[in-house]
């Protein structure tokens, strides 16, 4: 899928993540075009996926520790 069909899928989501997965998108185009010379127009998106939140993981270990 094209960078700029990506990004505008994204804008149209309406789901939690969308926001972040934009963000990510719009700055790897603008590193890759910037950076490495590429033609921001011809970048494509092979594969992309949102995992499991693994933030919940901190904020129940810092409880365990001020509880004591």
């Amino acid at each position: 899928m094209r960078v700029e069909d990506a990004l505008m899928q994204l804008q149209l989501t309406v789901k939690r993540a969308s926001h972040t997965v934009y963000r990510v998108i719009h700055a790897a185009r603008a590193n890759a075009s910037h950076n490495h010379g590429l033609d921001p127009d011809r970048l494509i998106i092979a594969e992309a996926f949102v995992g499991k939140d693994s933030s919940r993981r901190g904020y129940l270990s810092m409880e365990k520790e001020n509880a004591g």
